[in-house]
């Protein structure tokens, strides 16, 4: 369920703990002269997260909160790039009938300056969707990477699963 919906304070606390037993297998395999690996590339799917901002999504009266997916990609001349999409739906057919739109994706991106091979600093930019937001930096610290497993950090300790999609 992503971490949207009640879950009782032990079965938070047991994902969490597995979670933390992941990160410290973290092989050490992160590139150590401040690039980052090229498994950190690709399209990733959310599986579970602690963020409040991505638990909100889940929480809104009568919209479906569907697939949250990263893509980290290279644009020109060596530049990172990350693109966050969020599926959303309308919820009942009332609402349906109302809403035009069956289904649709907000996206945002993100100019990714690499701090460090675990160490990112994500630059978003000051709209999403013609919505003017203040300008907002977010580290995030990549606590375990492989083929098909992604952990992520915030700066403010929200914790991110994600699975090679």
């Amino acid at each position: 369920n992503r971490g949207f919906g009640p879950l009782s304070f032990k079965l938070r606390g047991d994902i969490l703990a597995s979670i933390g037993e992941l990160e410290k297998m973290s092989d050490g395999s992160l590139p150590v002269d401040g690039t980052v690996s090229e498994k950190l590339f690709g399209r990733w799917r959310l599986m579970w997260c602690t963020a409040p901002a991505v638990l909100l999504l889940g929480a809104m009266p009568f919209v479906d909160c569907g697939e949250i997916e990263q893509k980290f990609k290279k644009s020109g001349d060596s530049q990172l790039e990350l693109l966050t999409c969020a599926r959303l739906a309308p919820v009942g057919s009332a609402l349906s009938a109302l809403v035009p739109w069956p289904e649709t994706q907000v996206r945002l991106r993100a100019k990714v300056e690499v701090i460090s091979s675990r160490r990112l600093l994500l630059h978003f930019p000051r709209t999403l969707d013609q919505l003017f937001l203040p300008t907002r930096n977010e580290n995030l610290n990549i606590t375990f990477l492989d083929d098909e497993i992604m952990i992520a950090r915030s700066g403010n300790g929200e914790v991110f699963l994600w699975l090679r999609a």
